[in-house]
């Protein structure tokens, strides 16, 4: 059944068979799960936003229109929607040890070398820094450059033209590199 289109399977699912929703969750799963734990930076709220996202979309699987988005598409509005909601009801302070426990990060471990430990560092950096993002930069930053999404689609998420989407992941990254711009610095030193 793998081998079905997304199409097929929501059909299948409107019919009454329950089984393909399964298998676009398991098809989708780790795509929004990336996406919602990079923007989030949390794995536990990024899991419950997978899971609040893939109930919603079962729930609301009658409005999906594949003329209009490709499923991918849909799921991840649906998401970023969800995210967005989220962030307005409670953005916890998280600090970089929390982010690093997070991660399996344990600094007192002897058995990682001194270049995973600045490879971590940086990983803590990069992600603390989008953090910083605005929402909609951030949004853009992370479907573009982490996602590799085309722009149309990240439009279609976000809700705005594809030259607003464009504008938002310039200056995204523009601001990332301003944020982490100390780390080129460092390592010139």
């Amino acid at each position: 059944m793998s081998a079905r289109s997304d199409a097929e399977l929501v059909s299948g699912v409107l019919s009454g068979h329950r089984e393909c929703f399964a298998h676009l969750v398991d098809r989708h799963r780790s795509r929004v799960y990336s996406v919602m734990l990079h923007a989030v930076g949390d794995r536990d709220m990024a899991e419950d936003l997978t899971q609040e996202t893939f109930l919603k979309a079962y729930r609301n699987l009658a409005n999906y229109d594949s003329s209009r988005a490709k499923f991918p598409t849909w799921l991840l509005t649906i998401a970023s929607r969800l995210r967005v909601d989220a962030h307005r009801r409670a953005r916890p302070e998280r600090s970089l040890d929390q982010m690093s426990a997070d991660q399996g990060f344990d600094p007192a471990s002897e058995e990682r070398t001194e270049r995973a430990l600045e490879a971590a560092a940086v990983g803590q950096a990069v992600r603390a820094a989008i953090q910083r993002l605005p929402e909609r930069q951030r949004v853009a930053v992370i479907l573009k450059h982490i996602e590799d999404m085309p722009f149309s689609e990240i439009a279609q998420i976000m809700g705005c033209t594809v030259n607003s989407a464009k504008v938002h992941a310039h200056r995204g990254r523009n601001r990332l590199a301003q944020l982490l711009g100390h780390l080129r610095e460092e390592e010139l030193q």
